[in-house]
């Protein structure tokens, strides 16, 4: 899968090259496009994010990952996600109909 090659990426440090071209289309310009591909870095790489969520965002319900995709946390304010993002999330919590132990770690960025 493609979580299952990225960790092996990660992990053996034998990074692809990317072109700036490569990143996803986006209406974003400037510095609104840079910050961007700096969050679309961290969640690929330095966050971990992908391996569970998945570049879709879909993340895999069976394994007791949540998605992404449409959230209000996710959608809504900004601070609310940054600490999310920043400090993890544990703890029970249901997500379109689906109810997620929250045993599963989520790797907080900052520490």
């Amino acid at each position: 899968t493609d979580a299952f090659n990225f960790a092996e990426t990660r992990l053996t440090g034998n990074f692809l090259k990317t072109n700036k071209e490569e990143l996803l289309a986006s209406h974003l310009k400037g510095a609104d496009l840079e910050v961007f591909a700096k969050g679309k870095k961290i969640y690929e790489t330095e966050g971990y994010c992908i391996t569970c969520h998945q570049e879709s965002g879909t993340g895999l319900q069976k394994a007791g990952y949540p998605t992404l995709v449409g959230q209000e946390w996710v959608l809504g304010n900004e601070e609310r996600l940054i600490k999310l993002a920043l400090h993890g999330l544990y703890g029970p919590m249901n997500i379109m109909g689906n109810h997620y132990k929250g045993q599963v770690p989520m790797m907080a960025f900052k520490g």
